[in-house]
């Protein structure tokens, strides 16, 4: 659709990303829409929002964009809401794109202790968010061997 253009497009200029890589993102969008709830324009637009939020293509590509799409799908959150919140939380706490799906699921982890997207469930938010935050984190660094537990 021209809507799914002009998102890729944009998606381009926002990222910096080689004309390559679009073509990549573009058939990622594609799939994501064959795969998920979400549409392949809803999928281009989440990935502009990744973009805007300071996420590389390869982030995007590499988690971002699916940790994303399940944050909004399990949270009933705006792909916009989930985007930024995915994409600030891998910034604040160094998180690798291989660790955004983790991200998503200690984030959704705030609905099961009775928390609310708007009630402080995002990272640094509240504390259920920046505890799960810090739960994952020291539990990613406990497998690298960085911290004693």
């Amino acid at each position: 659709s021209k809507d799914f253009e002009v998102s890729m497009n944009t998606l381009g200029v926002v990222s910096g990303a080689a004309a390559t890589e679009v073509e990549d993102l573009r058939k990622y969008a594609m799939q994501m829409g064959a795969d998920t709830v979400f549409s392949a324009g809803e999928a281009a637009n989440a990935m502009v929002d990744l973009a805007k939020s300071g996420c590389t293509p390869s982030q995007i590509s590499g988690c971002g964009l699916s940790a994303t799409m399940a944050l909004a799908s399990t949270e009933g959150m705006a792909l916009t809401d989930a985007a930024v919140t995915v994409a600030n939380a891998m910034s604040t706490f160094g998180l690798q794109a291989d660790q955004a799906t983790m991200l998503a699921a200690a984030l959704a982890g705030c609905r099961s202790l009775g928390w609310r997207h708007g009630e402080g469930c995002s990272p640094g938010g509240g504390p259920c968010g920046h505890q799960a935050m810090k739960t994952q984190r020291r539990q990613a660094l406990n497998g690298r061997g960085l911290t004693h537990g």
